[in-house]
């Protein structure tokens, strides 16, 4: 005997707040064509099968319709990341970019110059540091990077290493504040060393607003790289931008 299972799935809806309603004919024992998935349409740039987050009609780029977005892996007790967009993976050939003003930021940090690659590692013995000054880290811990890489000498490259912090000066540490600035961004997945990989399409997704950088790259660094797998990694890329 046939049965025939009408499937409905309501998506949630995005930043456009319009759902997507997913309905899928299945049918028991198959006898003939199953129905293919449909999807009610969605208005904006990317009328594809996974609606990314938008700001306003932008923030789309992806053309091709894909599964469900893999998500990092969350230890118990621990609470899982609460992304707008979904995650960039490797190869990074698709970003998918958005952009939000950022608000202003105190931190700590210490400066480097050289190669890129010390300055994730200088994180445990920075930490280490802050804590013995009795400062309080209050959000995940972040590098800007503020040279070409392409362009610049290796031994020149300048960053930061950075922990945001609550409190008015950095108790004889090297102190700032972030400002209040346009950025566009993107989730990251996967080795840190391998984030800067997708801020070519972020930059792209920036030429296509018609701004153009002005500031350091900014890496947060969203999941903490000790006990993790790599693959649960997560960075937040941003890019601040001013218009031309």
């Amino acid at each position: 005997m046939q049965h025939d299972v009408l499937v409905l799935t309501l998506e949630p809806p995005h930043a456009s707040g319009q759902a997507t309603v997913m309905i899928v004919l299945r049918s028991r024992p198959a006898r003939g064509p199953v129905a293919s998935p449909r999807a009610a349409p969605a208005r904006g740039l990317c009328a594809v099968a996974v609606l990314l987050a938008l700001a306003g009609s932008s923030g789309c780029h992806a053309d091709r319709a894909r599964g469900p977005e893999p998500k990092p892996r969350v230890e118990p007790g621990v609470a899982p990341l609460a992304l707008d967009l979904p995650l960039t993976q490797a190869p990074y050939e698709r970003v998918h970019a958005n952009f939000k003003e950022r608000l202003d930021q105190p931190y700590v940090y210490r400066e480097l110059r050289g190669s890129y690659a010390q300055t994730m590692r200088a994180l445990a013995e920075f930490a280490a540091e802050v804590r013995a000054k009795g400062l309080v880290v209050s959000g995940p811990p972040f590098g800007l990077y503020y040279d070409d890489p392409g362009a610049t000498p290796v031994a020149e490259l300048r960053s930061r290493m950075c922990l945001p912090v609550d409190a008015l000066d950095g108790q004889g540490l090297m102190f700032e504040v972030l400002p209040q600035q346009t950025v566009v961004y993107a989730y990251v997945a996967g080795p840190y060393p391998e984030a800067p990989r997708a801020l070519p399409g972020l930059l792209e997704y920036m030429r296509g607003m018609r701004w153009r950088l002005d500031g350091p790259v900014r890496e947060v660094y969203l999941v903490p790289p000790s006990g993790a797998r790599v693959e649960d990694l997560v960075c937040e890329l941003q890019a601040p931008v001013k218009g031309t």
